[in-house]
């Protein structure tokens, strides 16, 4: 059926296999750049098993059969982020409890 509105991520509105979508749907409103497939370690992990972790990661970008393992995946590239790049999240899930239902 048909949907009056809704929310769609824009790596999945710009990407080449959705084409049709620029024409039937229209951007009404545009949020800060939500972080995206955000990889979050486990508690029981030693920093330095997170940071070898962090650093294979990265390191893929560096060479081509690396980079086309991440494309396969669907992946551009990992970056190292802190608490202070996923903010973003922190203000929409007070918008979400402040004026509609609490996530779940």
């Amino acid at each position: 059926g048909k949907l009056d509105a809704g929310f769609i991520t824009s790596n999945v509105y710009l990407s080449p296999g959705n084409k049709t979508l620029s024409g039937v749907l229209r951007v009404i409103s545009e949020t800060d750049p939500i972080p995206q497939w955000v990889l979050i370690g486990r508690s029981d992990y030693s920093k330095e098993k997170m940071d070898a972790i962090k650093y294979a990661l990265i390191l893929l970008q560096r060479e081509e059969e690396g980079r086309e393992i991440l494309e396969d995946a669907g992946f551009s590239g990992f970056i190292s982020v802190q608490d202070k790049d996923l903010s973003v999240m922190d203000r929409y899930i007070d918008i979400l409890e402040n004026y509609h239902a609490a996530p779940e």
